[in-house]
């Protein structure tokens, strides 16, 4: 596999003309459509050239792979996957975005996850030359995104990142939500990466088109509750799958009472037996019919903070406070309230009643409610 590596830092290199350096992608699909805030902090980030490398290394693709690094503001606001106007594949980085996300996320299985997603939309083809030289999409957009959030995950999983370290990147990144033409919202995208992650692991071949979820296999088989969960019990614990995937699971396992799906981290608990509940806001209780749901523990609650953090699911209630203390004062004595957000700058207190999870966010601070079993 031959890889040509092009650094096009304009403040620091030069190579040719301007041009030649900071070239304008003719065409092609960026990791996420928004730009990102200037204010995160700075760090030195891994050789993209490296990551790319170490992707391929276990991922291998046929063509030949151009890997470019731009300074920002020149064209690519954070990474993207091309043709050139002669055919050549290519991903481009914007070296300020890199620098954001290392400083967020910490971890650069972050950084060696965005050059696979893009790496991804070349194995899939999602960018092809016509025979009359146009250059145009091949696949759809929510199809290739997912396509290759699939191939990032599979790659990760092979290199032997945990599934956390997996879906790094596509915690931090804003959510698109549901109406975005070209980018599905971000709990499909962290499934699709679940997904590859655990196909890795199990040795399956890294093509792997995606299956619709159907919400049959829960409805009518079990009786769910948000925020929920049994602690213990486990007979089986199944990373990078879906609810969907979780209830079937359960519903063919005689040994199976109950499962308990992480919704913020896409992952799978099946339980042999049922005991107390306790509040959870990171999990989905779904318990087989007929068997009843256990009542929930009479422990108190306890509040987990969690720094520059946001919660960006609908409120159930936003007003002003003075303070991050009164703001978890506020969600500690409303019953609905399983998590808040409060804005660090206008002092504006979110209250939810549910949520998917958090994203990083320098200008938020949060924090929710769980029960602990001791």
């Amino acid at each position: 596999m031959l890889i040509l590596f092009i650094a096009a830092f304009a403040s620091s290199i030069c190579i040719g003309s301007a041009a030649a350096q900071n070239p304008t992608p003719e065409i092609g699909r960026s990791f996420h459509p928004f730009a990102l805030p200037a204010e995160r902090g700075f760090a030195s980030i891994p050789d993209a050239r490296l990551a790319a490398d170490r992707v391929l290394a276990h991922v291998p693709l046929r063509d030949e792979l151009e890997v470019l690094v731009v300074d920002d503001g020149r064209g690519v606001a954070n990474a993207l996957a091309r043709l050139s106007t002669t055919g050549r594949r290519q991903i481009i980085f914007n070296s300020e975005f890199m620098r954001q996300i290392r400083t967020a996320v910490g971890t650069d299985w972050a950084l060696i996850g965005i050059a696979a997603h893009e790496i991804g939309h070349h194995a899939g083809n999602h960018i092809v030359r016509q025979a009359n030289g146009e250059i145009v999409f091949s696949v759809a957009g929510h199809v290739a995104e997912l396509e290759a959030d699939y191939y990032s995950g599979y790659a990760l999983g092979k290199m032997g990142s945990s599934l956390n370290d997996a879906v790094a990147a596509m915690r931090w990144l804003p959510d698109p939500g549901t109406r975005d033409p070209n980018y599905p919202e971000r709990k499909l995208r962290v499934e699709e990466v679940g997904r590859g992650w655990r196909n890795a692991k199990r040795n399956e071949p890294a093509a792997q088109k995606r299956q619709e979820p159907t919400r049959s296999d829960a409805e009518g088989r079990f009786s769910l509750r948000n925020n929920r969960d049994i602690y213990g019990h486990d007979i089986a614990d199944i990373p990078g799958i879906r609810q969907d995937e979780c209830a079937l699971r359960c519903y063919q396992s005689d040994a199976c009472k109950a499962f308990s799906f992480d919704k913020w981290n896409g992952r799978c608990f099946l339980k042999g037996a049922l005991t107390t509940t306790l509040l959870e806001p990171t999990s989905i209780l779904g318990v087989r019919r007929p068997l009843e749901v256990p009542r929930v523990s009479e422990k108190p609650a306890k509040m987990v903070p969690a720094r520059n953090k946001i919660f960006k699911d609908d409120p159930i209630e936003s007003t002003r406070q003075g303070s991050f203390e009164q703001c978890e004062s506020r969600c500690e004595g409303e019953l609905r309230c399983i998590a808040f957000s409060f804005m660090k700058t206008s002092k504006q207190c979110q209250l939810f009643n549910g949520t998917v999870g958090p994203y990083a966010d320098q200008a938020v601070d949060s924090g929710y409610k769980r029960q602990k079993t001791e």
